[in-house]
């Protein structure tokens, strides 16, 4: 499963991490690259950023840590509140394993 996107070999690294997990699968997510457990996103490249799916107080959290921020949907701007976009850091592919457990848990 090989990364299609801009985000660059930080979100490259996270794809790779997942090659051998049988139940994740690579595809397309607002015009990005994702991954997805069980047919549901659960991480994402957009715009030099990697986003994830994580319960809210986890996305509250990560945001007063200084992690991220909301990811925000379309031209209007449209708060999606369990997606969290991440600026680059050391601890991406923990935090997608994190989001990878909790889709799977609510696929």
């Amino acid at each position: 499963m090989r990364e299609q996107s801009e985000a660059g070999s930080g979100f490259q690294a996270v794809v790779d991490a997942f090659a051998g997990d049988g139940e994740v699968s690579g595809g397309r997510m607002f015009a990005s690259y994702g991954l997805k457990v069980r047919g549901k996103f659960f991480a994402f490249a957009k715009d030099g950023a990697m986003v994830v799916k994580l319960p809210r107080a986890r996305v509250d959290e990560l945001i007063a840590a200084g992690r991220g921020q909301i990811f925000t949907r379309g031209d209007r701007g449209v708060p999606m509140k369990e997606w969290i976009a991440l600026s680059p850091g050391p601890d991406w592919i923990s935090l997608a394993q994190e989001a990878r457990r909790f889709v799977a848990g609510a696929a």
